[in-house]
């Protein structure tokens, strides 16, 4: 837990470089940042261990073909982070990293003398590229795939082929590498794609609280003016209601706000009871509510009356029974095509006249 603080903020520092290098635009899905960040990792990593070996072994004869073929696929890992940053293009940059890695590998390798690792060479730094374009569990059996593959034609080359240790232990070299490279891959890749999934997830909360009412979890207002302003004709909808409580403040200021959000609550799911299938419920205020709806062949007086028949029971609260009337004013579709805002302020309109009753009434628009 020491070290939980400064490794957060080495993570988070190489992250934000990363990001510069790539140049990946802010509005970049979470996946892409995260892949896009990964190859620059390892290029980051690859180059420098590339060239610190090349001077290590071949100090002597830097001009020979083996660190120069190392060389330029260094060169081309530099190239597939430039071609990142110039077109955002991943899968292209990607392809170009592995492309690299096997020109500096695999043709040293011919120089070698050691034609046959060729493939080998190939199918090792597979699970890079595999792990930053496919999903981690596939990455993953990939690479135990992969690695029971190379330790197999190990096996085959020496004790059945008769082939020397060398080249028994060069293939063990190459299941090593495309072990390593393929788990360190599969970690990264798993983490992003939890991280991705966890962002994912909280933007859709976001998004379903940002259209629901926190107190009686129906639409809210917003959801409401979404739907009003963003429908340019009625032609769906059949009744449109405004509803609201007939002396609501008095329930309020005698007994308290909390025996008031008992009341709109199972108000709520007594409207929710109420309507057909094809309505739907807003809360669109503090005691003010609407209902769309959409199935055909509604009866308004009969949709009205299952309306305020909600309030003719008394409402159960932590402060007793209480007798709860509502008003509900409604605007149904006619022969010419209305909008929508305008079938709600006729609503609005006459819930005014409704209310003047003060008792469950209700009263269409004429």
């Amino acid at each position: 837990m020491v070290y939980a603080g400064p490794m957060s903020r080495i993570v988070r520092s190489a992250f934000k470089y990363a990001d510069r290098i790539a140049n990946v635009s802010a509005s970049a899905s979470a996946t892409k940042r995260a892949r896009s960040r990964a190859l620059v990792i390892w290029t980051l990593l690859a180059v420098p261990l590339g060239v610190s070996l090349m001077l290590v072994t071949q100090w002597d004869d830097l001009l020979s073909p083996v660190p120069v073929t190392v060389l330029v696929g260094l060169i081309g890992l530099a190239i597939s982070i430039l071609h990142l940053r110039l077109t955002q293009r991943l899968s292209d940059a990607s392809l170009i990293f592995v492309m690299s890695v096997l020109v500096g590998l695999g043709v040293a390798a011919w120089f070698l003398d050691v034609p046959d690792l060729l493939p080998l060479i190939f199918l090792a730094i597979t699970p890079v590229y595999y792990g930053l374009m496919v999903s981690w569990k596939n990455c993953l059996t990939y690479t135990l795939g992969l690695s029971v593959f190379f330790i197999a034609l190990s096996a085959w080359t020496y004790f059945f082929k008769g082939s020397p240790v060398e080249i028994a232990v060069d293939i063990i070299a190459c299941a090593l590498a495309a072990f390593g490279g393929g788990i360190c891959t599969t970690a990264y890749s798993y983490v992003t794609d939890r991280a991705t999934k966890k962002l994912r997830h909280q933007n859709d909360e976001i998004g379903r609280l940002a259209y629901r009412d926190a107190m009686t979890g129906i639409s809210n207002r917003r959801a409401f003016n979404e739907r009003v302003n963003g429908a340019s004709d009625a032609k769906q909808v059949q009744i449109l209601a405004a509803i609201d409580l007939n002396n609501f403040k008095a329930i309020n200021d005698r007994f308290g706000h909390e025996v008031g959000d008992e009341v709109l609550c199972e108000l709520t799911r007594r409207l929710e009871r109420a309507v057909s299938q094809g309505a739907t419920v807003y809360r669109v205020g503090g005691d003010e509510f609407a209902v769309i709806a959409e199935a055909n062949g509604l009866n308004l007086a009969s949709f009205a009356r299952d309306l305020c028949a909600t309030s003719e029971q008394r409402y159960s609260t932590s402060a007793g029974d209480l007798p709860v009337k509502i008003s509900v004013g409604l605007s149904s579709l006619r022969d010419v095509p209305t909008d929508l805002k305008v079938l709600y302020r006729e609503a609005d309109i006459v819930l005014f006249e409704a209310k003047k009753a003060a008792t469950n009434d209700w009263c269409p628009y004429s």
